[in-house]
């Protein structure tokens, strides 16, 4: 089986599979590298917690059975995930903190199918959710007040 030895930034080292290196563009070329080189098996630092490198391989989990993810040219022709699949539930229930960490980490990792799995369950937060609770989601205030509201409006018509 394929893996590689990574070191985190909570000091911890984690061995990654196949399917996190074959979702991460990072990864999949540093496995190239390094069965050209010489094997040795010292831990190649990540800017990435454990933490969510364990939420990568949860991710990488629901999709162990799938073919390679190809970026779609269009979005539009992109078949998302169901707002009640397994995946999109797991990604919404995560909190503020975890999601933005997860988020940082597929960016070091350079992770589409995560990314755009990301960006769909946003999209259905903020179609389907109530203002307080988008606020929350993305870390903003929720305690605004009805002429903040109002102003806030304002802005966003003149915009529109």
């Amino acid at each position: 089986m394929t893996t590689l030895l990574l070191e985190t930034t909570d000091k911890k080292q984690v061995t990654v599979d196949n399917l996190i290196i074959r979702d991460s563009k990072v990864l999949t070329h540093a496995f190239e590298v390094s069965s050209k080189e010489d094997a040795n098996d010292e831990a190649m630092p990540v800017n990435v917690s454990s933490a969510a490198l364990d939420r990568i391989k949860t991710f990488t989990d629901f999709y162990k059975d799938a073919p390679v993810y190809v970026v779609p040219k269009d979005f539009l022709e992109h078949q998302r995930e169901e707002k009640d699949s397994k995946v999109m539930k797991w990604l919404a229930g995560l909190d503020h903190d975890d999601f933005m960490e997860l988020h940082e980490a597929v960016n070091f990792f350079n992770m589409p199918r995560l990314t755009d799995a990301m960006v769909i369950c946003l999209l259905f937060h903020t179609q389907t959710g109530d203002i307080k609770e988008i606020r929350k989601t993305f870390g903003m205030r929720t305690n605004v007040t009805a002429e903040e509201e109002k102003a806030h409006k304002a802005r966003f018509e003149k915009q529109v």
